[in-house]
């Protein structure tokens, strides 16, 4: 009888990154009108994911560049770590709302459920995301 080794990282996604449902980005917003202070809270990571299954996102510096120069981008969502010189490259003329993620590229790829680095995607449409609602 083979004896199996359980992996004690088993909490960690296949390159190590922890798994999407470790790995939670709460943004907190203005309160609506007549709400108190804290109870609005929008699961950046569920909006998200919803725009990618039901909306129209590219992924990638080169599509995302071309999405801004065609004018088809409503919103950019950077990662953290994205490179100084691409961000530059697309806030020198007038631009849609850019996000800065609050993690890494590869942090940013795993939330969009993808097995690779994610450092900028554009959304077109957030079909029914309410990723829209941090523009505000």
């Amino acid at each position: 009888m083979d004896s199996q080794q359980v992996n004690p990282d088993a909490s960690q996604g296949i390159t190590g990154i922890p798994a999407i449902s470790d790995t939670v980005f709460q943004i907190t917003g203005n309160p609506a009108p007549g709400k108190e202070d804290g109870e609005f809270q929008m699961d950046f990571n569920t909006s998200l994911l919803r725009a990618l299954k039901t909306g129209n996102v590219v992924i990638g510096p080169m599509k995302t560049e071309k999405c801004i120069k065609e004018g088809k981008a409503r919103m950019i969502i950077v990662a953290g770590n994205c490179p100084a010189a691409f961000k530059t490259k697309i806030t020198r003329n007038e631009n849609p709302f850019i996000h800065t993620f609050g993690g890494s590229s590869a942090t940013l790829g795993n939330v969009c459920g993808k097995p690779f680095a994610v450092s900028t995607l554009a959304i077109i449409n957030p079909g029914e995301s309410d990723i829209m609602s941090l523009m505000r």
